[in-house]
C-alpha cells in the first residue's frame, strides 16, 4: 500500500500550476502520472526478465507480486518454485496462475541451495531495509549462505527517502538491504518520502 501513497504523493507533489481550473489539472495530470506508474512496471518487468535469461535453474519466490507475476508470466513452470506464504497463503495463488510448484514455506527454504535464483518482490525500499511479506528474510539469508543470488524487483515509486520503511502488519517484515543482490527497478520516479 505504500506504492499507492508514493504514486500520489508524486502527483501532488508534481501538478502543474496552470489557469486552467485546479479540477481539470488534477485529473489530466493524473492520467499523465498513471501513465509514468504504468511504464515504470514495464520496465521494471523488462529489466528483470533480462536478467533473469542470464540466471539458468530454477526460481524461487514467495507471496504474490503482482510485478513478480509478470516478470515470471513468460517462463516455464518448471523453472519456478512458489513458497505457499503462510500465514494467508498468497503464494498458492500465485503458483496455480504461473502453474508452478507450490511449496510450504520451509521446504522453500531448504530448496534454495538447489536453485539458480531467488526473486522476491518488495512493498516499500528505504536506503538501510526493503519491506516485503514475512518469510523473505529467512529465503534472503539462505540465498546468501547457499551463494545464489537474491534479486528483489519492484519499481521505483516503491522506493522512499528513509532508513527503514514502516512495517504497519504482522504479515510483513523488514529485510536488510546487504542481503540483496540486486535491486531490478526502473528509474522512473525519484525516492520520495515514507
Amino acid at each position: 500500500m505504500g506504492a499507492v501513497g508514493r504514486v500520489i504523493q508524486h502527483w501532488i507533489d508534481t501538478l502543474p500550476p496552470g489557469d486552467a481550473p485546479v479540477a481539470y489539472r488534477a485529473a489530466t495530470h493524473c492520467g499523465a502520472v498513471l501513465d509514468l506508474a504504468d511504464a515504470a512496471c514495464h520496465d521494471t518487468v523488462r529489466i528483470a526478465r533480462q536478467r533473469l535469461a542470464a540466471s539458468p535453474g530454477t526460481i524461487i519466490t514467495l507471496s504474490a507480486s503482482s510485478t513478480v507475476r509478470r516478470v515470471l508470466a513468460e517462463r516455464s513452470s518448471d523453472d519456478i518454485v512458489v513458497a505457499a506464504s503462510e500465514p494467508g497463503g498468497e503464494g498458492r495463488t500465485l503458483a496455480a496462475a504461473l502453474r508452478a510448484r507450490c511449496v510450504k514455506d520451509r521446504d522453500a527454504e531448504r530448496a534454495v541451495v538447489d536453485c539458480g535464483v531467488v526473486l522476491v518482490g518488495a512493498d516499500s525500499i528505504g536506503r538501510r531495509c526493503f519491506v516485503n511479506k514475512v518469510g523473505t528474510r529467512v529465503l534472503a539469508q539462505a540465498a546468501r549462505d547457499a551463494g545464489r543470488p537474491f534479486l528483489v524487483v519492484a519499481e521505483s515509486f516503491k522506493r522512499i527517502d528513509v532508513d527503514a520503511p514502516v512495517v504497519t502488519e504482522d504479515r510483513f517484515e523488514t529485510v536488510p538491504n546487504d542481503l540483496v543482490t540486486a535491486f531490478l527497478a526502473d528509474d522512473r520516479f525519484p525516492p520520495g518520502n515514507g
